[in-house]
């Protein structure tokens, strides 16, 4: 599971029961990020409210 989060600028990998965390993603883009979706291809797109700007992370 993916959280992003408004407060904290960072994105979540949560995994586990309990969920738990376990990676952060925390760059200057995931600045107050407001929504995200994993595409099928494995890529992240997620809306930065911070810069206001919609971003793709791969593995590419």
């Amino acid at each position: 599971i993916l959280v992003g989060a408004l407060k904290f600028n960072y994105i979540a990998r949560l995994r586990g029961d309990p969920l738990a965390e376990v990676a952060q993603i925390s760059t200057p883009a995931t600045a107050r990020v407001r929504d995200l979706i994993e595409a099928p291809d494995g890529a992240i797109w997620f809306i930065s409210v911070g810069n206001g700007a919609v971003y793709r992370i791969s593995n590419d």
